[in-house]
């Protein structure tokens, strides 16, 4: 009997250690998950403003080199931009 009391709170105590360990690493993934959600965020928000930055900077260009050179525009543009 004695050998079943020392044995009986040890299994106990390993299958909680288990489930603790179990519970620990579903979070661990869950904040893994969260942080390249996060991370995908912030790349497509500095994607979406070098695009931008891009765009308004070949506008520019354009305009500039109208007003400078007296370049034609293509058919469906103007000089002010709308």
């Amino acid at each position: 009997m004695r050998w079943v009391q020392h044995y009986v709170p040890e299994f106990e105590l390993d299958l909680s250690g288990r489930i603790h360990r179990a519970i620990e690493e579903a979070r661990a993934s869950a904040d893994a998950v969260t942080a390249a959600r996060d991370t995908a965020r912030v790349v497509i928000a500095a994607e979406t403003a070098h695009a931008y930055r891009n765009g308004a900077n070949a506008a520019n260009h354009s305009a500039l080199a109208v007003r400078r050179f007296g370049l034609p525009l293509h058919k469906g543009h103007s000089s002010s931009g709308t």
